[in-house]
């Protein structure tokens, strides 16, 4: 099972309350040191590339510069994207990296698969996340974000299976997610405005005029 096919069948969860849990210790683990070991053939082939480029027109400085800074995003990586969600009889346990938290059953709202568009090499793709929305002590709703690149889709399917879900839609959670549409378009928006701003600014400051061109 795709974690596309995941998605659509599990699009009802981001209105519909978790009642319980099926059984107790299931987990779901974001395992990038595996996600990297499946595909060491294409890394290999992409270094190999890299100091291909660099030794065309060797520079020392640069190309040490450049070997530091590709470990650091691998290690970014790494460190970014190891998780793991376990349920337990009581709490639904999530460590991240030096992070624990532990949200009890009770605050538990609602485990979904989200989706979001960007690009990838200049072509346009999609990534797939988990969402743990809960309410904190002083009743607003929250939410926790996974990215699910190093995750097996048979374990999210167990593991997004083993909540289960009330039947009402609660028009809590779809006021919720409109607030979270608008928003996003008011961040969109803001974005490609100060993009243009900076945009006018440095080629102004190049001697190229934009008012001719309004």
């Amino acid at each position: 099972m795709k974690l596309k096919e995941i998605y659509s069948a599990n699009q009802e969860r981001r209105y519909k309350s978790v009642t319980k849990i099926k059984k107790e210790d299931v987990k779901l683990e974001m395992n990038p040191y595996k996600k990297i070991k499946e595909n060491w053939i294409l890394l290999l082939i992409f270094l190999i590339i890299i100091i291909a480029i660099f030794l065309i027109d060797f520079n020392q400085k640069i190309f040490f510069a450049s070997i530091i800074l590709g470990g650091l995003l691998v290690l970014t990586f790494i460190f970014g994207n190891k998780s793991i969600l376990v349920c337990d009889k009581n709490t639904l346990n999530i460590k991240q990296g030096f992070q624990k938290v532990n949200i009890p059953y009770a605050n538990l709202k609602n485990v979904y698969i989200g989706r979001v568009a960007g690009t990838l090499f200049f072509l346009p793709s999609k990534a797939y996340n988990i969402v743990i929305r809960y309410q904190d002590n002083f009743s607003f709703l929250r939410e926790i974000e996974f990215s699910l690149l190093c995750a097996n889709a048979e374990d999210v399917n167990e593991f997004i299976n083993n909540f289960l879900i009330d039947d009402t839609i609660q028009e809590r959670y779809v006021k919720y997610e409109r607030r979270k549409l608008i928003f996003k378009i008011l961040g969109s928006i803001a974005s490609i405005a100060l993009f243009i701003i900076i945009f006018m600014y440095f080629f102004t400051k190049g001697g190229i005029n934009f008012i001719p061109l309004i």
